[in-house]
């Protein structure tokens, strides 16, 4: 009688560890690699790192794009790829020179009422993967201001994010 018992609950454990490693499978095969859908969250392992210092003015970030060509990279840091888009709020220089921007073959104007410029782009990013692009900005002529600083102002990044 134990051992029929015990031969019982030792079948009930082979069959339900079966059928929970077959729905494991399942889960992780289907809904995560064949939809693209990953366990971690973007915002957490891809980041956007700019080639120019990061400035603070009030405890807010911010980084100024020089006139012409502007490199900016995404990093994952994730062992898992990740798509999204990119988005870039960009804002006016000091001379209120800032006409438009142009990013993947888009020229973006700056949109006066708004005070700003967003640049958006759909991106795919491997597993620790590192990609670049550059973002160029037009002025309608050069701005340099007087207090010594000797580069030549696009538009101020103000903030950014990926979704």
């Amino acid at each position: 009688m134990v051992k029929r018992i015990y031969t019982s609950l030792h079948v009930f454990f082979f069959i339900s560890s079966g059928i929970s490693a077959l729905m494991i499978f399942v889960y992780s095969f289907f809904y995560l690699q064949v939809q693209g859908r990953t366990e971690t969250k973007i915002e957490e392992n891809v980041v956007l790192r700019f080639n120019q210092p990061t400035e603070y003015i009030e405890g807010d970030a911010f980084w100024w794009l020089l006139e012409g060509s502007n490199t900016i990279n995404i990093v994952n840091f994730s062992n898992e790829k990740h798509s999204g888009t990119i988005e870039v709020n960009l804002q006016q220089n000091p001379c209120s020179t800032f006409q438009a921007t142009r990013f993947s073959n888009r020229i973006i104007t700056f949109d006066e009422t708004a005070n700003s410029a967003l640049v958006q782009e759909p991106f795919s990013i491997g597993p620790y993967e590192n990609k670049s692009f550059d973002l160029q900005i037009l002025n309608t002529e050069k701005c340099k201001v007087n207090n010594g600083d000797p580069r030549e102002f696009g538009a101020k990044i103000v903030g950014w994010s990926i979704q």
